[in-house]
């Protein structure tokens, strides 16, 4: 299962990154500080899994839920 992290708190993020490279069979596609350039990489990354934070510069986690289901992308989604 491929996953990606979307944090702007590095702390956080490396520890969710920890966390889940220890599932077996979850692998950390990419990590992103901010919902817009998470959402890019959603356009042509599928990936089955975004674990994010809600609040974020640029773009919140709320925001960029919205903006993830109106692209049709259907990356399931834990925030």
């Amino acid at each position: 299962m491929n996953v990606i992290i979307v944090e702007d708190d590095p702390m956080v993020s490396q520890l969710n990154g920890q966390y889940l490279s220890q599932v077996e069979g979850v692998h950390v596609a990419a990590r992103f500080a901010n919902g817009r350039d998470a959402l890019e990489y959603l356009k042509d990354n599928p990936v089955e899994l975004a674990v994010m934070d809600v609040y974020m510069p640029m773009m919140n986690g709320l925001e960029l839920l919205r903006a993830i289901r109106g692209a049709g992308i259907q990356t399931a989604v834990i925030m």
